[in-house]
């Protein structure tokens, strides 16, 4: 069964690379649903790309506004995301959460303004590294779970994306057997709130995931695919974890 592995560039490169990075990874086929998602300012090139070229490859922006029109000087809603043919959308990463002050709220305002317009929100959650030592994780990313879970209805279509904080760019890998379990947790959220609603979303790990360690994370049950940062900027790294056939 394919899985869904999902490549966050972040704000990083140019017009010249993501040309180079688009074209590399439209000339392979892939074991798994890859999805990308661009800076904003790129969307619009790699959507053109990926319509010209006919690819299945999915569109992913990193974010959208919780307002669909007006005066927002430099936000961008859901409706001009989904014009330009994106079908997912990341909320409530853990750098949106500390750097522009996001709770819990306006990640799940987000995720329901998302799914009114037709995109899939790929929901991010998960601890820092005084939680996790403290071992409050579970109370910790289910109370962001829920936050989102009480506006949705049973036949909202998301994905949820664990991203353990203390392994966000640190080199740093949560162990197979603590990814087990938290991503069994999470599941029994879901379905506890909703069994209709536990039919459909896939989890996905993120979180210093590279070529070397997304064979084995993959293998797991648990882990329905990956969300990938640094290595999904390079061609080959992220041709290696997505699996081209």
């Amino acid at each position: 069964m394919s899985k869904l592995i999902v490549g966050n560039w972040k704000m990083n490169g140019s017009k010249d690379s993501v040309l180079e990075l688009v074209n590399s990874l439209l000339d392979c086929e892939f074991d798994n649903k890859v999805v990308v998602a661009p800076s904003f300012v790129y969307l619009d090139l790699v959507s053109s790309i990926f319509a010209s070229k006919n690819s299945n490859i999915s569109l992913a922006a990193q974010d959208l506004s919780i307002h669909n029109n007006g005066a927002y000087t430099g936000q961008v809603s859901s409706s001009m995301l989904a014009d330009l043919s994106c079908k997912y959308v990341l909320v409530g990463h853990s750098e949106r959460r500390s750097l522009c002050l996001e709770d819990n709220n306006i990640v799940a305002k987000k995720t329901l303004v998302a799914i009114k317009e037709g995109l899939i929100p790929i929901v991010c959650l998960g601890e820092d590294k005084k939680i996790y030592e403290e071992g409050k994780t579970e109370t910790f990313i289910k109370k962001q779970l829920l936050t989102v879970l009480d506006k949705l209805k049973d036949h909202s279509d998301f994905v949820i994306a664990y991203e353990p904080v203390w392994a966000i760019g640190t080199g740093l890998v949560a162990s197979a057997e603590y990814v087990g379990q938290v991503h069994e947790f999470l599941r029994k959220t879901v379905s506890d709130h909703s069994i209709n609603l536990a039919k459909s979303p896939q989890i996905l790990y993120g979180g210093s995931v590279k070529p070397e360690n997304a064979a084995s994370l993959l293998s797991m049950a648990e882990v329905d695919g990956l969300l990938v940062g640094g290595a999904s900027l390079q061609a080959e790294s992220f041709k290696k974890i997505c699996g081209t056939v």
